[in-house]
């Protein structure tokens, strides 16, 4: 009778009922009151069944507060690192001038807007003399920020000494213009997707999709949910792989409820000429370079499906013309 109790236990958790028949039909010919022990039996096993899933559920929730605190403190780390004020960066790039020409005494950030920098250099020079230099000078700032300068102003005084102030100015390399197609799957019912494109800073550009499950209200609702919590959190200058985690433990804590979604994200630095990509369970974006193209694809799972996410960073060079297809099914 033991074994045959093992065997039904084994068939239980199985869910094989063809097997489960068969031997309550044994236990009926060697226990008189075989349905109380099969009754018992049935409590035992959800019984057992209710305490695996209190502890895996348990388990999963402090694997994913432990990976949350290890991505704020990666974020935490990244804030102080790049806490640069204006002074620190003036006389760092003040360094780099008077390294080459000792006359340059002082830097000023007009602004300090990437693609849009205004900076002022003064040296003890007159206007003449650094005009033969101009194209130097240029070229040492475009090395060293990575953009393109040009001379906007010069201006020359005697007050004190004799010394000339150049104004530069930076722009950006590229522009971006777009159009979005959208269509629900049936006619007559309300399509899941929702994106957003917007500018994040001056050259930056921001592109977002999701797209909920189903074709209903709800799943709109839930990509726009998406959409707002990852623009709140780029407002706030928080990584875009620490915000999707982020969200994705937002939708899989709440364990009511089956609630996941694809999302994608991608960065354009029109300075740069370079496209950013992050994808949760997204389709292929595809990169359209006259006869060419090139496929951007990723196997991470989609927010909030699965108990384990992560998620990588795909990272393309553009070209002028190039065409970014972003598209969800």
């Amino acid at each position: 009778r033991d074994r045959i109790m093992q065997h039904w236990h084994l068939y239980k958790s199985a869910n094989q009922q063809f097997e489960l028949i068969k031997l309550e039909e044994k236990l009926s010919r060697k226990c008189v009151k075989h349905e109380r022990l099969i009754e018992e039996m049935t409590f035992k096993s959800l019984e057992d069944r209710i305490s695996r899933q209190f502890y895996h559920g348990k388990k999963m929730i402090a694997l994913q507060l432990q990976d949350f605190t290890m991505h704020l403190e990666q974020l935490m780390y990244a804030m102080q690192q790049n806490a640069l004020t204006y002074e620190q960066t003036e006389d760092l790039l003040l360094s780099e001038i008077s390294s080459q020409y000792s006359s340059c005494f002082q830097v000023d950030f007009v602004s300090e807007i990437a693609g849009a920098r205004v900076i002022k250099l003064y040296f003890s020079q007159t206007k003449k003399e650094l005009l033969k230099n101009e194209l130097n000078i240029v070229e040492q700032l475009n090395n060293y920020f990575g953009e393109v300068f040009h001379l906007t102003a010069i201006e020359e005084s005697n007050k004190l000494f004799v010394h000339s102030v150049l104004q530069f100015e930076s722009r950006m390399r590229f522009e971006v213009a777009y159009d979005v197609f959208n269509k629900s799957k049936v006619s007559g019912t309300v399509s899941g997707d929702a994106h957003s494109i917007f500018t994040i800073r001056e050259g930056l550009v921001g592109i977002l999709l999701s797209d909920g499950m189903g074709h209903s209200y709800k799943a709109r609702a839930e990509s726009e949910q998406l959409i707002n919590w990852m623009r709140s959190f780029l407002h706030y200058q928080i990584q875009p792989e620490t915000a999707m985690h982020t969200m994705h433990y937002m939708l899989s804590l709440k364990s009511t409820l089956d609630m996941y979604a694809t999302f994608d994200m991608g960065l354009i630095d029109l300075q740069k000429g370079r496209l950013y990509s992050w994808k949760a369970g997204g389709m292929s974006t595809y990169i359209v370079r006259g006869d060419s193209i090139f496929k951007v694809d990723s196997y991470s799972p989609p927010i909030g499906a699965m108990p384990h996410f992560s998620v990588e960073m795909n990272e393309h060079d553009l070209k002028s013309h190039d065409m970014i297809f972003i598209v969800s099914d």
